[in-house]
């Protein structure tokens, strides 16, 4: 049986948000940037409907702003190496999907690799 996963936003309400992020991340030098991330999945996953039933995302500003102070550290401990080769990505994808739930209050699961990631990148790059 094909399920089926719809998106049922309004652009415009997408990017009029994307541009407030934008704004708010630029007034604040960079400060708001995890809160806008957390509100930018929070539209995205909130307007998407599996099997007809909304899902919900509960992750928070904080939570998010550890993940960046996280990747910042470890970007700088390997020379930037955790970014270039995806782990920041694979990061922030784990925990994007930790804390979004279907319908029936389930958490999905990212089981991404990093190496996959890192393939993808360097085909839209050449």
């Amino acid at each position: 049986m094909p399920t089926t996963l719809e998106f049922r936003g309004r652009w415009l309400n997408i990017y009029g948000n994307l541009i407030l992020i934008a704004l708010l991340s630029g007034i604040t030098l960079g400060f708001y940037l995890p809160w806008g991330y957390v509100r930018w999945q929070r539209i995205i996953t909130e307007n998407t409907y599996f099997e007809d039933e909304q899902l919900e995302f509960d992750g928070s500003g904080a939570e998010a702003f550890i993940q960046f102070i996280v990747i910042g550290f470890y970007t700088l401990i390997t020379l930037g190496l955790y970014v270039i080769l995806g782990f920041s990505s694979t990061r922030m994808l784990r925990w994007q999907y930790a804390h979004t739930l279907t319908p029936n209050g389930l958490r999905m699961e990212y089981e991404g690799r990093t190496v996959d990631l890192f393939w993808e990148w360097l085909l839209l790059i050449l």
